[in-house]
C-alpha cells in the first residue's frame, strides 16, 4: 500500500513542487505515499482495527507534558497548567552560563518555538469540536479544573528526569514574573523577546531548507510560522517537508523519533533518552539487544559511510565497484560546503563548512562522528583506481572536513555532538523536560571522540 520515492521524483504531489527547497536537487530524500488500492483487504482490516484499538483505549493512560503543551495551544488546556517557558531568557547575556544559546542544540531548538508559543499565549480557534474535547477530557467540568494542580501531574512512567529543587523553586517565581510581563510597560520587553524567538525560528528553518534539526522543533517551528501568519510563506514552505519526517516500519507508520530506544529481546520497551545517547549503552541488558532510533529526515549519509567502510574492508572492491561508485557520490554531493550565513555568534552556531550530516545536505547541521565516518569512507576511496569508485574529493573538501573536525574538539580533548561543550554539568538542575535526562548542554562522548581520532589519524597518511 506504500510507495518509496527517492530523491527528485519526491516532487509534485506530496512532494510540494516550487515550496520544496533543496541546495542539491533533493539528493538523498525519502518520501512514503499511500496508494490504498493496491492493499489488500486484510491489510485494509488491520489499519482500521489499529484505529478502533486507539480509540478504545485513548483515556488509558497519561501523557508527558509535551502532550499538555500540545492540546494548551488547541485550547483544551489553559496555560496557566504548564510550567513557565519565559522568552525573555534569549534577551538575557549570553555571559551568563544559562543562556538558552549555551544549550545543546536539540534543547536549544526545542525550547526556541516552545518559548515562543509559550509567551505568546497561542491557541488556536475554540470550534466546537474543542469544546467537545474539553468535555470528554476532564473528569470535571473544564472551568473547574485546578491548572496549578495540573502543571505537576504526571504519568510515573513519563517522569524519567526528576524535578530538582532548584527548578521548582525557579518555576515557582512564575506567580510573581508572568502577571508582570502580561501588562505594560513589561509587556514591551515580552514582545521583544517574541521577536527576537522569531527571528531564530525563521534562521533556523532556512538554513535547514525547513527541514530544521529534528520532528520535534520541526512541527514547532511550523506551528509558530503559523501562529505569526497563517499565509506567511514561511508556513507554506514548511508543509511540503513534513513527509520527509513519516516512515514506514514493520509495525506501520512512524514520525521518525530521535527520543527512544527500542529494547529488543522476551520483553519490549521504551526509555526515553538524550537523542545522542553513547553507543556502548546499546550493550546485552535485561531486556535483550537494543536499537536506536534517531530523529532526524533519515540517515543516509550515516548509513553510507559504514557500507563504503564495510565493502572496502572485505576486499570486494570490484565486486560492489558500482555500489561504491554511487556512495560516492553521495557523499560528495551530502558535504556542506559553506558556513550558515551571517554572525555565527549572533545565531549561535557553530561554523559547518566541510562537515557532514547525519542525513541529507539539505539538513545541514554537522554532526562531529558523522563527519568523521564520512571522512573516513572518502579517504579509503580516495586510494582506490578512479575507474572503479570514482574521482575522489576534491583536496580541498578534505581540509575543510579536518577543519571543521579539529574546531569540535573540547578543551578537555573529548568530541561532543554537534557543538562545544557551552556550559556546566550543574545546568541539568534547571532542565525543564520531564522524560529527558543529560540534554541541557552538549556533553563529550568517547565514540564521538574516537570517530575523529581515526579520521584526523587516517587523513595524515594521504
Amino acid at each position: 500500500m506504500w510507495k518509496l520515492k527517492v530523491g527528485a521524483e519526491t516532487v509534485g504531489g506530496e512532494g510540494g513542487g516550487q515550496w520544496l527547497k533543496s541546495v542539491n536537487n533533493r539528493l538523498g530524500r525519502q518520501v512514503w505515499e499511500f496508494h490504498p488500492e493496491t492493499g489488500t483487504p486484510e491489510e485494509l482490516q488491520q489499519i482500521e482495527d489499529t484505529r478502533k484499538a486507539f480509540w478504545n483505549h485513548r483515556f488509558e493512560r497519561r501523557h508527558s507534558s509535551d502532550l499538555l503543551m500540545r492540546i494548551q495551544v488547541l485550547g483544551a488546556y489553559e496555560w496557566s497548567g504548564n510550567n513557565p517557558l519565559s522568552p525573555e531568557v534569549w534577551l538575557c547575556p549570553y555571559s551568563l552560563p544559562f543562556h538558552p544559546g549555551r544549550m545543546w542544540c536539540h534543547c536549544r531548538m526545542v525550547y526556541l518555538p516552545m518559548s515562543y508559543l509559550y509567551g505568546k499565549r497561542f491557541v488556536g480557534p475554540i470550534t466546537p469540536t474543542i469544546r467537545s474535547l474539553r468535555k470528554e477530557l476532564y473528569t470535571v467540568p473544564y472551568h473547574e479544573v485546578d491548572w496549578n494542580n495540573a502543571r505537576n501531574l504526571h504519568a510515573k512512567e513519563d517522569l524519567y528526569h526528576q524535578h530538582p529543587m532548584v527548578r521548582d523553586i525557579l518555576w515557582s517565581l512564575h506567580y510573581v514574573y508572568e502577571p508582570v510581563f502580561t501588562r505594560w510597560p513589561a509587556k514591551e520587553l515580552r514582545e521583544s523577546a517574541l521577536k527576537t524567538v522569531m527571528q531564530h525560528i525563521h534562521y533556523e528553518d532556512e538554513n535547514t531548507r525547513y527541514l530544521c534539526i529534528g520532528p520535534v522543533n520541526k512541527v514547532l517551528n511550523m506551528l509558530c510560522c503559523w501562529a505569526e501568519d497563517p499565509n506567511s510563506e514561511a508556513f507554506k514552505l514548511h508543509l511540503p517537508s513534513i513527509p520527509d519526517y513519516l516512515w514506514i516500519a514493520e509495525d506501520g507508520m512512524m514520525m521518525q523519533d530521535s527520543y527512544s530506544i527500542k529494547l529488543s529481546g522476551t520483553d519490549f520497551k521504551i526509555i526515553p533518552i538524550s537523542s545522542r545517547l553513547p553507543l556502548s549503552y546499546l550493550k546485552q541488558s535485561q531486556f535483550g539487544l537494543a536499537s536506536l532510533e534517531f530523529g532526524y529526515n533519515g540517515s543516509q549519509a550515516w548509513d553510507t559511510s559504514f557500507a563504503i567502510q564495510a565493502i572496502v574492508s572485505t576486499n570486494l572492491v570490484e565486486k560492489y565497484g558500482p555500489t561504491l561508485r554511487k556512495a560516492h557520490q553521495y557523499i560528495k554531493d551530502s558535504q556542506v560546503l559553506e558556513d550558515c550565513p551571517g554572525d555565527l555568534n549572533f545565531w549561535y552556531r557553530h561554523i559547518s563548512k566541510g562537515a557532514w550530516p547525519f542525513s541529507t545536505a539539505d539538513h545541514g547541521w554537522p554532526i562531529s562522528d558523522c563527519t568523521a565516518e564520512v571522512l573516513k569512507a572518502a579517504l579509503l576511496l580516495s586510494k582506490l583506481p578512479a575507474e572503479t569508485v570514482g574521482v575522489s574529493l576534491d583536496i580541498k573538501h578534505f581540509f575543510d572536513a579536518v577543519n571543521v573536525t579539529l574546531s569540535l574538539q573540547n578543551d578537555d580533548g573529548g568530541f561532543a555532538t554537534y557543538e562545544l561543550t557551552r556550559s556546566y554539568e550543574w545546568l541539568e538542575l534547571i532542565n525543564p523536560a520531564e522524560t529527558f535526562g543529560d540534554i541541557v548542554i552538549d556533553y563529550p562522548y568517547v565514540e564521538c571522540t574516537s570517530a575523529a581520532i581515526q579520521a584526523l589519524a587516517l587523513f595524515k597518511k594521504l
